[in-house]
Protein backbone atom coordinates (compact mmCIF):
# COMPACT_ATOMS: atom_id res chain seq x y z
CA UNK A 1 0.00 0.00 0.00
CA UNK A 2 3.76 2.23 -0.58
CA UNK A 3 2.40 6.02 -1.46
CA UNK A 4 -0.57 5.53 -2.51
CA UNK A 5 -2.23 7.31 0.65
CA UNK A 6 -1.59 11.16 -0.84
CA UNK A 7 -2.94 10.90 -4.52
CA UNK A 8 -5.18 13.63 -3.17
CA UNK A 9 -2.64 16.55 -3.62
CA UNK A 10 -2.55 15.28 -7.74
CA UNK A 11 -6.19 17.51 -8.25
CA UNK A 12 -5.72 20.94 -9.28
CA UNK A 13 -7.54 22.78 -7.17
CA UNK A 14 -8.78 26.03 -7.70
CA UNK A 15 -11.55 28.06 -6.32
CA UNK A 16 -14.04 26.49 -8.34
CA UNK A 17 -12.48 23.68 -10.97
CA UNK A 18 -10.01 20.44 -10.58
CA UNK A 19 -8.87 19.51 -13.69
CA UNK A 20 -8.01 15.64 -13.06
CA UNK A 21 -6.55 12.32 -15.45
CA UNK A 22 -8.18 9.86 -16.34
CA UNK A 23 -6.68 8.16 -13.29
CA UNK A 24 -8.97 10.81 -11.60
CA UNK A 25 -11.74 11.57 -14.26
CA UNK A 26 -13.87 8.84 -15.71
CA UNK A 27 -15.61 9.86 -18.72
CA UNK A 28 -19.25 10.23 -16.88
CA UNK A 29 -18.01 13.24 -15.09
CA UNK A 30 -16.21 14.93 -18.66
CA UNK A 31 -17.41 18.22 -19.85
CA UNK A 32 -19.63 17.84 -22.67
CA UNK A 33 -20.62 21.90 -23.53
CA UNK A 34 -21.49 24.48 -21.10
CA UNK A 35 -24.74 23.02 -20.65
CA UNK A 36 -23.67 19.74 -19.38
CA UNK A 37 -21.06 21.55 -16.97
CA UNK A 38 -24.31 23.38 -15.55
CA UNK A 39 -25.32 20.50 -13.79
CA UNK A 40 -22.16 19.33 -12.52
CA UNK A 41 -20.57 20.64 -9.37
CA UNK A 42 -18.19 23.49 -9.96
CA UNK A 43 -15.53 21.37 -8.16
CA UNK A 44 -15.54 19.07 -11.23
CA UNK A 45 -16.26 21.62 -13.54
CA UNK A 46 -13.37 21.86 -16.70
CA UNK A 47 -12.54 24.10 -18.68
CA UNK A 48 -15.59 25.48 -20.55
CA UNK A 49 -13.52 26.42 -23.72
CA UNK A 50 -12.21 23.01 -24.03
CA UNK A 51 -13.56 22.18 -27.84
CA UNK A 52 -13.03 18.55 -27.02
CA UNK A 53 -16.34 16.78 -26.88
CA UNK A 54 -16.31 13.66 -25.41
CA UNK A 55 -19.75 11.52 -24.74
CA UNK A 56 -20.63 10.79 -21.42
CA UNK A 57 -21.88 7.38 -20.62
CA UNK A 58 -25.08 7.48 -18.44
CA UNK A 59 -24.53 5.76 -14.89
CA UNK A 60 -25.54 2.15 -14.40
CA UNK A 61 -28.42 2.04 -12.33
CA UNK A 62 -29.20 -0.76 -10.15
CA UNK A 63 -33.05 -0.46 -10.17
CA UNK A 64 -33.41 -3.38 -11.63
CA UNK A 65 -30.83 -5.35 -9.60
CA UNK A 66 -28.79 -6.58 -12.05
CA UNK A 67 -25.28 -4.73 -11.12
CA UNK A 68 -26.34 -5.57 -7.47
CA UNK A 69 -26.49 -9.18 -8.33
CA UNK A 70 -23.68 -9.22 -10.31
CA UNK A 71 -21.46 -7.86 -7.85
CA UNK A 72 -23.28 -10.18 -4.88
CA UNK A 73 -22.81 -13.62 -7.30
CA UNK A 74 -19.49 -12.13 -8.35
CA UNK A 75 -18.18 -11.93 -4.51
CA UNK A 76 -19.92 -15.24 -3.71
CA UNK A 77 -18.12 -16.97 -6.37
CA UNK A 78 -14.46 -15.11 -5.77
CA UNK A 79 -14.60 -16.27 -1.74
CA UNK A 80 -16.04 -20.14 -3.13
CA UNK A 81 -13.23 -20.08 -5.74
CA UNK A 82 -10.51 -19.12 -3.50
CA UNK A 83 -11.70 -21.53 -0.75
CA UNK A 84 -11.42 -24.65 -3.41
CA UNK A 85 -8.10 -23.50 -4.57
CA UNK A 86 -6.66 -22.74 -1.25
CA UNK A 87 -8.13 -27.02 -0.26
CA UNK A 88 -6.86 -27.86 -3.29
CA UNK A 89 -3.01 -26.54 -2.96
CA UNK A 90 -2.84 -28.00 0.65
CA UNK A 91 -4.16 -31.13 -0.31
CA UNK A 92 -1.29 -31.81 -2.92
CA UNK A 93 1.41 -30.89 -0.35
CA UNK A 94 3.78 -32.40 1.39
CA UNK A 95 4.02 -31.82 5.40
CA UNK A 96 6.06 -28.75 5.77
CA UNK A 97 8.52 -26.57 4.14
CA UNK A 98 12.22 -26.47 4.75
CA UNK A 99 12.95 -23.81 7.20
CA UNK A 100 15.59 -22.54 4.54
CA UNK A 101 16.37 -23.76 1.06
CA UNK A 102 19.09 -23.17 -1.51
CA UNK A 103 16.62 -25.50 -4.17
CA UNK A 104 13.74 -22.84 -4.38
CA UNK A 105 13.81 -22.34 -8.38
CA UNK A 106 12.83 -18.79 -10.24
CA UNK A 107 9.34 -19.94 -10.43
CA UNK A 108 9.14 -20.90 -6.29
CA UNK A 109 10.86 -17.25 -5.85
CA UNK A 110 8.03 -15.95 -8.32
CA UNK A 111 5.20 -17.80 -6.29
CA UNK A 112 6.30 -16.24 -3.22
CA UNK A 113 6.14 -12.92 -4.72
CA UNK A 114 3.45 -12.74 -6.91
CA UNK A 115 0.92 -11.37 -4.42
CA UNK A 116 3.10 -8.03 -4.62
CA UNK A 117 1.09 -8.16 -8.34
CA UNK A 118 -1.75 -6.96 -6.31
CA UNK A 119 -0.32 -4.16 -4.17
CA UNK A 120 1.07 -2.96 -7.12
CA UNK A 121 -3.00 -2.62 -8.65
CA UNK A 122 -4.21 -1.27 -5.29
CA UNK A 123 -1.79 1.48 -5.10
CA UNK A 124 -2.12 2.67 -8.90
CA UNK A 125 -6.09 1.97 -8.85
CA UNK A 126 -7.60 2.51 -6.33
CA UNK A 127 -7.28 5.53 -4.67
CA UNK A 128 -6.38 7.94 -7.99
CA UNK A 129 -8.95 6.99 -9.54
CA UNK A 130 -11.88 4.46 -7.84
CA UNK A 131 -12.27 6.38 -5.21
CA UNK A 132 -11.69 9.48 -6.78
CA UNK A 133 -14.79 8.41 -9.16
CA UNK A 134 -16.78 7.50 -5.84
CA UNK A 135 -16.47 10.67 -4.24
CA UNK A 136 -17.67 12.49 -7.61
CA UNK A 137 -20.76 10.14 -7.42
CA UNK A 138 -21.86 10.04 -3.81
CA UNK A 139 -20.46 13.32 -2.50
CA UNK A 140 -20.60 15.75 -5.28
CA UNK A 141 -18.99 18.90 -4.51
CA UNK A 142 -17.50 17.48 -0.73
CA UNK A 143 -15.33 15.34 -3.27
CA UNK A 144 -11.81 16.37 -1.66
CA UNK A 145 -13.66 15.34 2.00
CA UNK A 146 -14.84 11.55 1.03
CA UNK A 147 -11.17 10.47 -0.37
CA UNK A 148 -9.94 12.26 2.37
CA UNK A 149 -11.92 9.97 4.56
CA UNK A 150 -10.90 7.23 2.65
CA UNK A 151 -7.37 8.40 3.31
CA UNK A 152 -7.86 8.45 6.75
CA UNK A 153 -9.21 4.83 7.15
CA UNK A 154 -6.25 3.43 4.75
CA UNK A 155 -3.44 5.29 6.85
CA UNK A 156 -5.26 3.44 10.08
CA UNK A 157 -5.37 0.16 8.23
CA UNK A 158 -1.38 0.49 7.72
CA UNK A 159 -0.69 1.48 11.08
CA UNK A 160 -1.80 -2.07 12.01
CA UNK A 161 0.76 -3.54 9.65
CA UNK A 162 2.95 -4.47 12.67
CA UNK A 163 0.02 -5.45 15.18
CA UNK A 164 -0.90 -8.26 12.98
CA UNK A 165 2.83 -9.03 12.20
CA UNK A 166 3.39 -9.54 16.00
CA UNK A 167 0.31 -11.64 16.24
CA UNK A 168 1.10 -13.65 12.95
CA UNK A 169 4.62 -14.73 14.64
CA UNK A 170 2.68 -15.86 17.98
CA UNK A 171 -0.13 -17.75 15.99
CA UNK A 172 0.34 -21.48 16.06
CA UNK A 173 -1.75 -23.45 13.82
CA UNK A 174 -1.48 -26.96 11.84
CA UNK A 175 -2.63 -25.00 9.19
CA UNK A 176 0.46 -23.02 9.22
CA UNK A 177 0.88 -19.25 11.32
CA UNK A 178 1.22 -17.29 7.64
CA UNK A 179 -2.16 -18.93 6.40
CA UNK A 180 -3.88 -18.29 9.00
CA UNK A 181 -3.06 -14.38 8.64
CA UNK A 182 -2.76 -14.39 4.65
CA UNK A 183 -6.11 -16.08 3.64
CA UNK A 184 -8.35 -14.63 6.34
CA UNK A 185 -7.12 -11.34 5.10
CA UNK A 186 -8.02 -12.20 1.68
CA UNK A 187 -11.10 -12.92 2.80
CA UNK A 188 -11.54 -10.15 4.51
CA UNK A 189 -10.48 -7.96 1.62
CA UNK A 190 -13.56 -9.62 -0.57
CA UNK A 191 -15.84 -8.76 1.64
CA UNK A 192 -14.55 -5.51 2.04
CA UNK A 193 -14.84 -5.36 -2.25
CA UNK A 194 -18.49 -6.75 -2.17
CA UNK A 195 -19.36 -3.87 0.40
CA UNK A 196 -17.76 -0.85 -1.05
CA UNK A 197 -19.63 -1.88 -4.47
CA UNK A 198 -23.00 -2.61 -3.13
CA UNK A 199 -22.60 0.66 -1.20
CA UNK A 200 -21.45 2.66 -4.53
CA UNK A 201 -24.82 1.28 -6.01
CA UNK A 202 -26.95 2.45 -3.30
CA UNK A 203 -25.16 5.69 -2.19
CA UNK A 204 -24.87 4.32 0.97
CA UNK A 205 -21.41 6.41 2.57
CA UNK A 206 -21.48 4.68 5.78
CA UNK A 207 -21.89 1.18 4.44
CA UNK A 208 -18.80 2.05 1.75
CA UNK A 209 -16.48 3.46 4.73
CA UNK A 210 -17.05 0.40 6.49
CA UNK A 211 -16.37 -1.62 3.41
CA UNK A 212 -13.15 0.39 2.86
CA UNK A 213 -11.77 -0.45 6.49
CA UNK A 214 -12.47 -4.66 6.11
CA UNK A 215 -11.04 -4.25 2.91
CA UNK A 216 -7.74 -2.10 3.76
CA UNK A 217 -7.37 -3.75 7.35
CA UNK A 218 -7.89 -7.12 5.20
CA UNK A 219 -4.73 -6.57 3.51
CA UNK A 220 -2.42 -5.10 6.38
CA UNK A 221 -3.29 -8.82 7.81
CA UNK A 222 -2.41 -10.54 4.51
CA UNK A 223 0.70 -8.15 3.97
CA UNK A 224 1.88 -9.32 7.29
CA UNK A 225 2.26 -12.88 5.45
CA UNK A 226 3.62 -11.86 2.43
CA UNK A 227 6.28 -9.60 3.59
CA UNK A 228 7.88 -12.71 5.95
CA UNK A 229 7.66 -15.30 3.62
CA UNK A 230 10.87 -14.63 1.93
CA UNK A 231 13.12 -14.11 5.23
CA UNK A 232 11.20 -17.12 6.39
CA UNK A 233 12.14 -19.51 3.55
CA UNK A 234 14.96 -17.92 1.27
CA UNK A 235 18.65 -17.91 2.07
CA UNK A 236 20.84 -14.50 1.83
CA UNK A 237 22.43 -15.68 -1.28
CA UNK A 238 18.91 -15.51 -3.45
CA UNK A 239 17.83 -12.31 -1.63
CA UNK A 240 19.20 -10.49 -4.63
CA UNK A 241 16.78 -12.40 -7.39
CA UNK A 242 14.11 -12.63 -5.00
CA UNK A 243 14.14 -8.99 -4.32
CA UNK A 244 14.26 -8.06 -7.73
CA UNK A 245 11.50 -10.74 -8.50
CA UNK A 246 9.02 -8.31 -5.55
CA UNK A 247 10.20 -5.07 -7.50
CA UNK A 248 9.20 -6.40 -10.61
CA UNK A 249 5.78 -7.59 -9.71
CA UNK A 250 5.08 -4.55 -8.25
CA UNK A 251 5.77 -2.68 -10.54
CA UNK A 252 3.46 -5.44 -13.27
CA UNK A 253 0.95 -4.18 -11.14
CA UNK A 254 1.04 -0.82 -11.79
CA UNK A 255 1.61 -1.38 -15.51
CA UNK A 256 -1.64 -3.78 -16.02
CA UNK A 257 -3.70 -0.93 -14.14
CA UNK A 258 -2.35 1.96 -15.82
CA UNK A 259 -3.16 -0.23 -19.37
CA UNK A 260 -6.48 -1.20 -17.74
CA UNK A 261 -7.42 2.05 -17.15
CA UNK A 262 -6.82 3.15 -20.33
CA UNK A 263 -8.50 0.71 -22.17
CA UNK A 264 -11.66 0.15 -20.04
CA UNK A 265 -12.44 4.15 -19.08
CA UNK A 266 -10.44 6.11 -21.69
CA UNK A 267 -11.66 4.02 -25.09
CA UNK A 268 -13.95 1.62 -23.94
CA UNK A 269 -15.40 4.81 -21.76
CA UNK A 270 -17.20 1.77 -19.46
CA UNK A 271 -18.22 2.98 -15.99
CA UNK A 272 -16.18 2.02 -13.46
CA UNK A 273 -17.11 -0.85 -11.50
CA UNK A 274 -15.18 -2.91 -13.56
CA UNK A 275 -12.49 -2.36 -11.01
CA UNK A 276 -14.12 -4.45 -8.21
CA UNK A 277 -14.15 -7.40 -10.43
CA UNK A 278 -10.22 -6.37 -11.45
CA UNK A 279 -9.44 -6.51 -7.79
CA UNK A 280 -11.43 -9.49 -7.53
CA UNK A 281 -9.44 -11.26 -10.42
CA UNK A 282 -6.14 -10.38 -9.29
CA UNK A 283 -6.54 -11.97 -5.86
CA UNK A 284 -7.91 -15.04 -7.40
CA UNK A 285 -5.21 -15.76 -9.82
CA UNK A 286 -2.42 -14.65 -6.75
CA UNK A 287 -3.57 -16.06 -3.66
CA UNK A 288 -3.70 -19.71 -3.89
CA UNK A 289 0.03 -19.38 -5.13
CA UNK A 290 1.01 -17.85 -2.04
CA UNK A 291 -0.64 -20.11 -0.13
CA UNK A 292 1.21 -22.87 -1.20
CA UNK A 293 4.55 -21.23 0.18
CA UNK A 294 2.86 -20.32 3.39
CA UNK A 295 2.71 -23.44 4.51
CA UNK A 296 4.14 -24.57 8.34
CA UNK A 297 7.78 -24.72 8.04
CA UNK A 298 9.83 -27.79 9.58
CA UNK A 299 11.04 -25.74 12.48
CA UNK A 300 7.05 -24.49 13.00
CA UNK A 301 5.74 -28.23 12.83
CA UNK A 302 8.55 -29.23 15.64
CA UNK A 303 7.66 -26.46 18.08
CA UNK A 304 3.62 -27.76 17.52
CA UNK A 305 4.60 -31.34 18.49
CA UNK A 306 6.82 -30.75 21.52
CA UNK A 307 4.26 -27.96 22.96
CA UNK A 308 6.56 -25.20 23.21
CA UNK A 309 5.97 -22.71 26.30
CA UNK A 310 2.76 -20.61 26.06
CA UNK A 311 3.33 -17.30 24.72
CA UNK A 312 2.77 -14.18 26.09
CA UNK A 313 -0.49 -12.34 25.43
CA UNK A 314 -0.21 -9.16 27.01
CA UNK A 315 -1.14 -6.61 25.08
CA UNK A 316 1.51 -4.38 26.21
CA UNK A 317 3.86 -7.13 25.00
CA UNK A 318 2.84 -7.53 21.83
CA UNK A 319 2.22 -4.00 21.13
CA UNK A 320 6.12 -3.89 22.46
CA UNK A 321 7.26 -6.55 19.90
CA UNK A 322 4.87 -5.08 16.91
CA UNK A 323 6.15 -1.07 16.92
CA UNK A 324 8.85 -0.46 18.87
CA UNK A 325 11.33 -3.82 19.51
CA UNK A 326 12.29 -4.29 16.06
CA UNK A 327 13.95 -0.77 16.06
CA UNK A 328 15.21 -1.04 19.98
CA UNK A 329 18.72 -2.40 21.04
CA UNK A 330 22.33 -1.90 20.03
CA UNK A 331 22.14 -4.92 17.51
CA UNK A 332 19.59 -3.16 15.46
CA UNK A 333 21.28 0.05 14.65
CA UNK A 334 22.57 -1.59 11.14
CA UNK A 335 18.53 -2.24 10.60
CA UNK A 336 17.36 1.28 11.58
CA UNK A 337 20.14 2.70 9.41
CA UNK A 338 18.30 1.12 6.18
CA UNK A 339 15.02 1.97 7.17
CA UNK A 340 15.51 5.49 7.52
CA UNK A 341 16.81 5.78 4.90
CA UNK A 342 14.57 3.50 2.85
CA UNK A 343 11.95 5.80 4.32
CA UNK A 344 13.46 9.44 2.96
CA UNK A 345 13.69 7.62 -0.55
CA UNK A 346 10.46 6.93 -0.35
CA UNK A 347 9.33 10.30 0.02
CA UNK A 348 11.68 11.57 -2.02
CA UNK A 349 10.83 9.14 -4.71
CA UNK A 350 7.05 10.48 -3.86
CA UNK A 351 7.12 13.00 -6.31
CA UNK A 352 6.78 10.97 -9.76
CA UNK A 353 2.91 11.04 -8.42
CA UNK A 354 2.85 14.81 -9.51
CA UNK A 355 3.19 13.52 -13.13
CA UNK A 356 0.08 14.68 -13.88
CA UNK A 357 0.42 18.10 -13.15
CA UNK A 358 4.09 17.91 -14.91
CA UNK A 359 2.63 16.80 -18.07
CA UNK A 360 -0.52 19.55 -17.72
CA UNK A 361 1.65 22.72 -16.57
CA UNK A 362 5.35 22.44 -17.74
CA UNK A 363 4.63 20.45 -20.89
CA UNK A 364 0.90 21.54 -22.07
CA UNK A 365 0.37 18.92 -24.91
CA UNK A 366 -2.57 21.05 -25.33
CA UNK A 367 -6.41 20.21 -25.01
CA UNK A 368 -7.53 17.89 -21.54
CA UNK A 369 -7.88 14.78 -23.77
CA UNK A 370 -3.92 15.27 -24.75
CA UNK A 371 -3.50 15.87 -20.86
CA UNK A 372 -4.91 12.34 -20.18
CA UNK A 373 -3.34 10.41 -22.67
CA UNK A 374 0.12 11.72 -22.15
CA UNK A 375 -0.16 11.63 -18.67
CA UNK A 376 -0.86 8.00 -18.95
CA UNK A 377 1.61 7.53 -21.80
CA UNK A 378 4.09 8.78 -19.34
CA UNK A 379 3.33 7.18 -16.35
CA UNK A 380 3.18 3.62 -18.70
CA UNK A 381 7.14 4.43 -19.42
CA UNK A 382 7.91 4.82 -16.17
CA UNK A 383 7.02 1.58 -14.48
CA UNK A 384 7.98 -0.53 -17.48
CA UNK A 385 11.65 0.50 -17.45
CA UNK A 386 11.43 0.31 -13.63
CA UNK A 387 9.96 -3.40 -14.03
CA UNK A 388 12.52 -3.45 -16.45
CA UNK A 389 15.46 -2.00 -14.02
CA UNK A 390 14.91 -4.24 -11.06
CA UNK A 391 15.34 -6.96 -13.05
CA UNK A 392 18.79 -6.09 -14.80
CA UNK A 393 19.86 -4.87 -10.71
CA UNK A 394 19.63 -9.18 -10.23
CA UNK A 395 22.43 -9.21 -12.48
CA UNK A 396 24.39 -6.42 -11.68
CA UNK A 397 24.53 -6.14 -7.92
CA UNK A 398 26.65 -8.38 -5.95
CA UNK A 399 25.72 -8.66 -2.04
CA UNK A 400 29.00 -6.87 -0.76
CA UNK A 401 28.58 -4.20 -3.38
CA UNK A 402 24.87 -3.73 -2.96
CA UNK A 403 25.45 -0.67 -0.70
CA UNK A 404 27.52 1.17 -2.76
CA UNK A 405 26.08 0.72 -5.57
CA UNK A 406 22.20 1.91 -3.94
CA UNK A 407 23.83 4.76 -3.04
CA UNK A 408 25.19 5.62 -6.17
CA UNK A 409 21.83 5.14 -8.13
CA UNK A 410 19.76 7.02 -5.52
CA UNK A 411 22.36 9.98 -5.91
CA UNK A 412 21.88 9.75 -9.67
CA UNK A 413 17.92 9.66 -9.47
CA UNK A 414 18.43 12.80 -7.55
CA UNK A 415 19.68 14.21 -9.94
CA UNK A 416 16.84 13.77 -12.48
CA UNK A 417 14.30 14.80 -10.45
CA UNK A 418 16.08 18.56 -10.90
CA UNK A 419 14.99 17.65 -14.89
CA UNK A 420 11.45 16.91 -14.35
CA UNK A 421 10.44 21.03 -14.41
CA UNK A 422 13.78 21.69 -17.09
CA UNK A 423 11.70 19.93 -19.79
CA UNK A 424 9.89 22.94 -19.88
CA UNK A 425 12.50 24.43 -22.06
CA UNK A 426 13.62 21.73 -24.28
CA UNK A 427 12.79 22.20 -27.88
CA UNK A 428 10.21 19.05 -27.57
CA UNK A 429 8.87 19.11 -23.68
CA UNK A 430 6.59 16.36 -24.16
CA UNK A 431 8.80 13.76 -25.71
CA UNK A 432 11.92 15.20 -23.38
CA UNK A 433 9.26 13.84 -19.92
CA UNK A 434 9.00 10.27 -21.53
CA UNK A 435 13.13 10.18 -22.18
CA UNK A 436 13.05 11.59 -17.84
CA UNK A 437 10.45 9.46 -17.57
CA UNK A 438 12.01 6.36 -18.76
CA UNK A 439 15.54 7.09 -16.99
CA UNK A 440 14.12 7.68 -13.60
CA UNK A 441 12.03 4.12 -14.16
CA UNK A 442 15.33 2.58 -15.19
CA UNK A 443 16.92 3.68 -11.43
CA UNK A 444 13.45 3.71 -9.09
CA UNK A 445 13.32 0.02 -10.37
CA UNK A 446 16.79 -0.91 -9.50
CA UNK A 447 16.30 0.90 -6.27
CA UNK A 448 13.54 -0.91 -4.83
CA UNK A 449 15.14 -3.84 -6.39
CA UNK A 450 18.46 -3.34 -3.92
CA UNK A 451 16.78 -2.37 -0.79
CA UNK A 452 14.79 -5.18 -0.34
CA UNK A 453 17.60 -7.69 0.28
CA UNK A 454 19.40 -5.13 1.96
CA UNK A 455 16.68 -4.66 4.94
CA UNK A 456 16.54 -8.69 5.12
CA UNK A 457 20.22 -8.68 5.25
CA UNK A 458 20.38 -6.26 8.05
CA UNK A 459 17.28 -7.70 9.40
CA UNK A 460 18.59 -8.68 13.44
CA UNK A 461 19.29 -12.61 13.80
CA UNK A 462 17.56 -12.53 17.24
CA UNK A 463 14.45 -11.87 15.26
CA UNK A 464 14.72 -14.66 13.03
CA UNK A 465 14.96 -17.12 15.67
CA UNK A 466 12.86 -18.39 18.30
CA UNK A 467 13.23 -16.38 21.46
CA UNK A 468 12.41 -17.86 25.16
CA UNK A 469 8.16 -18.25 24.28
CA UNK A 470 8.89 -20.62 21.04
CA UNK A 471 8.06 -17.83 18.51
CA UNK A 472 10.29 -15.58 16.16
CA UNK A 473 10.05 -12.14 15.39
CA UNK A 474 10.32 -11.69 11.24
CA UNK A 475 6.54 -11.12 10.46
CA UNK A 476 6.38 -7.70 12.55
CA UNK A 477 9.55 -6.89 12.01
CA UNK A 478 8.75 -6.78 8.31
CA UNK A 479 5.49 -5.14 8.22
CA UNK A 480 7.24 -2.28 10.21
CA UNK A 481 9.37 -2.16 7.56
CA UNK A 482 6.44 -1.61 5.50
CA UNK A 483 5.11 1.14 8.38
CA UNK A 484 8.10 3.26 7.56
CA UNK A 485 7.87 2.90 3.91
CA UNK A 486 4.29 3.96 3.86
CA UNK A 487 4.98 6.70 6.41
CA UNK A 488 7.28 8.31 4.08
CA UNK A 489 5.62 8.46 1.01
CA UNK A 490 2.77 9.61 2.42
CA UNK A 491 4.34 12.34 4.04
CA UNK A 492 6.92 12.95 0.72
CA UNK A 493 3.16 13.77 -1.03
CA UNK A 494 1.78 15.79 1.41
CA UNK A 495 4.73 17.87 2.06
CA UNK A 496 5.17 18.12 -1.98
CA UNK A 497 1.63 19.34 -2.10
CA UNK A 498 1.63 21.98 0.10
CA UNK A 499 4.60 23.26 -1.95
CA UNK A 500 2.81 23.56 -4.77
CA UNK A 501 0.19 25.07 -3.22
CA UNK A 502 2.14 27.57 -1.75
CA UNK A 503 3.54 28.51 -4.58
CA UNK A 504 0.73 29.10 -6.38
CA UNK A 505 -0.88 31.35 -3.43
CA UNK A 506 1.74 33.76 -3.90
CA UNK A 507 1.75 33.80 -7.46
CA UNK A 508 -1.51 34.99 -8.42
CA UNK A 509 -1.89 38.44 -8.57
CA UNK A 510 -5.49 38.29 -8.50
CA UNK A 511 -8.36 36.08 -7.44
CA UNK A 512 -9.03 33.05 -10.38
CA UNK A 513 -12.51 32.83 -11.61
CA UNK A 514 -15.15 30.50 -11.02
CA UNK A 515 -14.57 27.75 -13.92
CA UNK A 516 -11.09 29.02 -14.36
CA UNK A 517 -8.34 26.74 -14.94
CA UNK A 518 -5.20 27.80 -12.89
CA UNK A 519 -1.82 26.58 -13.57
CA UNK A 520 1.08 26.16 -10.79
CA UNK A 521 3.92 28.38 -11.37
CA UNK A 522 7.16 26.56 -13.12
CA UNK A 523 9.14 28.05 -9.85
CA UNK A 524 6.77 25.76 -8.00
CA UNK A 525 7.89 22.47 -9.84
CA UNK A 526 11.28 23.35 -9.45
CA UNK A 527 10.75 23.82 -5.31
CA UNK A 528 9.28 20.51 -5.18
CA UNK A 529 11.17 18.46 -7.57
CA UNK A 530 14.82 20.18 -5.65
CA UNK A 531 13.14 18.90 -2.49
CA UNK A 532 12.85 15.77 -3.17
CA UNK A 533 16.08 15.68 -4.56
CA UNK A 534 17.73 16.68 -1.67
CA UNK A 535 15.52 14.42 0.18
CA UNK A 536 16.63 11.46 -2.14
CA UNK A 537 20.36 12.74 -0.97
CA UNK A 538 19.80 12.77 2.41
CA UNK A 539 18.63 9.30 2.31
CA UNK A 540 21.76 8.18 -0.05
CA UNK A 541 23.92 10.05 2.36
CA UNK A 542 22.27 8.37 5.25
CA UNK A 543 23.06 4.33 4.25
CA UNK A 544 26.57 5.58 2.90
CA UNK A 545 28.03 7.20 6.32
CA UNK A 546 28.31 3.98 8.24
CA UNK A 547 29.34 6.06 11.24
CA UNK A 548 25.58 6.89 11.71
CA UNK A 549 25.32 4.15 12.77
CA UNK A 550 27.54 3.65 15.98
CA UNK A 551 24.52 5.87 17.52
CA UNK A 552 23.31 5.46 20.27
CA UNK A 553 20.39 7.23 20.42
CA UNK A 554 17.50 4.52 19.52
CA UNK A 555 18.80 2.03 22.01
CA UNK A 556 15.82 1.65 23.58
CA UNK A 557 15.96 -2.01 25.12
CA UNK A 558 15.44 -2.22 28.31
Amino acid sequence: MTGGGAEGFCLLQTKGAVVKSVMGVSPSVLDEGQQMASQVPQLFQLNPLNSVHIPTLPRLSGADGTIEQAVVYGAVFCLALLVLLVLAVRSRESDSLPAKSSAWSMWDLAGMCCFRTYGGFFVTAWLPYLIAEEGAQMWGSSQAAFMACCKLILGLSVLTGPLFGALNDRTRSSFGRRRVWFVGGAFAIVVGVALTALASLFKAPAVFFLGVLVWTVGESASDSTSEAIVPDLVPRDDYDRVGAIRSMFYLLGGIVAYASIIFCSYYLRLPFYWLYGAFLGTLVFTVPVVVQYAAPTEAERDALEREAPQQETRLGSILWDAYIKPVAGADCKEFRTVLLSSTLFCAGASSILFILLVTRDVTRPGDERAIQLHFALACLAFFVCAALGSVLSAYVAEPAQRRTLLVGISVLYGVTELFMPMVAFAPYPQLSLYVVACVKGVMFGSIMALFSPLVWDTLPLKFRTPDETGHDHVADTMALASLFRSLGAGLGNAFFGFILQFSLASDLSEPALDGEVVHYPLQGYFALFATSAVTVWIGAWILYDKELTKLDVFDLAP
